[in-house]
């Protein structure tokens, strides 16, 4: 009983003799654990971020602009699916830039830029994913060959004034040079009266970036239309358009009672049976449908009316029923053609046959990048290896000294507990438990500090553009080093101890040793 009371009372003092002045070494250790980590961390957040970037589809894809006579030949070349198969290509689809006005929140009209992309792209499941939606936050997005809305930036909607993600507007207002006689006859004078007409394009999705800086991208049954000799999109070419008034709300809280108060006034004759409300999904969120049957009315009339009863309702749209045209009824020359490969190997051979036999050049920029990343893989992951290994060194050499000093300072009293019968197996057993508890609390409050901090970054928005951390705790690499370490400080402690003991007490008590 009394050696159980002498052993844990000596255990205290030496843990406390041990931590040092102030608890001076513990500090370094906690230091050193902190810089070592941390150091791991911050690697290998970098080797996760550029890894997950070079693997992004947004880096996959290559785009070919049609600048050569032999485009269409090329087009039609790579249009096979043996073509694509011998290449390697996953992925491939024809595009078309597209350089709209749209009205901002000011009424000025503001130029973006932007291209078509297919509904059942696999780039398109990339730009719509969690990491890279703002709204819908459900990341419920339905495209189909249908579908004629924007996909936009949130930096898109913030240069038209929308700021708040939950204030952002189903319909954008897209300009186009209307018909002059129409847009008088009909009522469609703009803000300033010039010869331009806006009509409202659904918003599918708000993201955080897309492809090559664009600012939308949109299905190509949108571009089809844009171009067609039609002009569904172009309001002051249909008078038909006007037969009827289809409205889309927010919410259905007095809309309708707002709508008829303000036809009323201005002495539109519809149908009294509104009708009832129906969910409305071509938009990034469900809203309602409300359309109004007009009877003998003048147009000038009808959409001067349109106008007061959307201004007065918050949250209210008027769209039409366009009159699409088929896509299949014609064709367009492409602006670009973009590839997806599986194996980005084979771009080199694909290159050389699009360069030779139709004159067209492919960009090997992102491939050239592509395999730089290897070797830079290569280089970080031996850089990564060599701060595992100094920092076990550092903390190697850092208990060895501290072991030695220590054991130097308490040779007498250990000369003279030994010689007392206290078993060399007890002695290892006490700086065992004493080093590893010190090595063991200043790691968990290292780890802890680590923690907390990545935490604190994420919850302030510090982090790379995408979404990549600037340290990652939960990392392979990271715990690999956080276990090996007390396995180090055992064999250090084991094998440093056992060389001290080997000295006789009387050597320990008349400092004989070395």
């Amino acid at each position: 009983m009394k050696m159980k009371l002498f052993i844990s009372t000596f255990t205290k003092n030496e843990f406390r003799t041990i931590l040092g002045n102030r608890n001076t070494n513990f500090w370094i250790l906690l230091a050193v654990f902190v810089c070592s980590i941390g150091a791991l961390e911050f690697s290998r957040a970098g080797m996760v971020y550029l890894r997950a970037k070079m693997n992004d589809p947004f880096i996959k894809w290559i785009e070919i602009q049609n600048r050569s006579e032999e485009f269409d030949a090329f087009r039609s070349y790579m249009r096979e699916p043996e073509n694509m198969e011998r290449y390697g290509i996953e992925d491939y689809e024809e595009t078309y830039f597209l350089l709209e006005q749209v009205i901002d929140a000011n009424k000025a009209k503001r130029r973006y830029e932007g291209r078509t992309i297919e509904y059942d792209s696999k780039l398109l499941d990339r730009i719509l994913d969690s990491e890279n939606i703002v709204v819908p936050q459900d990341n419920k997005i339905e495209v189909t060959g249908k579908s004629y809305g924007w996909i936009v930036t949130e930096e898109m909607l913030e240069s038209l004034g929308y700021t708040d993600s939950k204030e952002y507007p189903l319909f954008l207002d897209v300009a186009t040079t209307g018909i002059d006689s129409n847009i008088s006859a009909w009522g469609l004078s703009t803000e300033r009266n010039s010869n331009w007409v806006s009509y409202p394009v659904p918003i599918l999705a708000v993201v955080r970036q897309l492809p090559n800086l664009l600012d939308f991208m949109t299905p190509r049954m949108y571009y089809f239309q844009h171009e067609a000799s039609t002009k569904p999109f172009n309001i002051s070419w249909h008078e038909d358009y006007f037969n009827d008034i289809i409205l889309i709300a927010t919410d259905t809280a007095g809309v309708a009672a707002a709508v008829k108060r303000t036809l009323d006034e201005q002495g539109v004759n519809y149908d009294r049976h509104l009708g009832l409300y129906e969910n409305y999904r071509d938009a990034f969120r469900p809203a309602y449908r409300l359309r109004i049957v007009v009877y003998d009315t003048m147009l000038t009339t009808v959409n001067q009316a349109v106008r007061r009863v959307c201004d007065s309702v918050e949250g209210l749209y008027r769209v039409y029923d366009y009159a699409f045209l088929s896509m299949k009824e014609y064709d367009i020359s492409t602006d670009y053609i973009s590839f997806m490969f599986k194996d980005p190997g084979e771009v080199s051979k694909f290159a050389d046959t699009a360069k030779t036999n139709y004159g067209v050049h492919v960009d090997m920029t992102q491939i050239e990048a592509k395999e730089n990343f290897k070797t830079f893989n290569i280089l970080a992951t031996v850089l990564c290896i060599a701060i595992m290994i100094l920092s076990a060194l550092f903390m190697s050499i850092f208990l060895w000294f501290l072991i030695d000093s220590h054991f130097r300072a308490i040779a007498r009293n250990l000369g003279t507990i030994m010689a007392f019968g206290l078993p060399n197996r007890t002695i290892m057993q006490i700086y065992s438990r004493v080093f590893l508890r010190m090595v063991l609390c200043s790691l968990a409050l290292a780890v802890g500090f680590l923690g907390c901090l990545e935490l604190t970054l994420s919850v302030c928005g510090v982090v790379r553009q995408g979404g990549g951390h600037y340290i990652i705790l939960n990392d392979p690499w990271v715990w690999v080093l956080i276990a090996i370490i007390p396995i180090i400080t055992a064999i250090v402690v084991y094998f440093t101890i056992r060389g001290k003991l080997k000295a006789k007490p009387g050597d320990l008590i008349f400092e004989r040793t070395n």
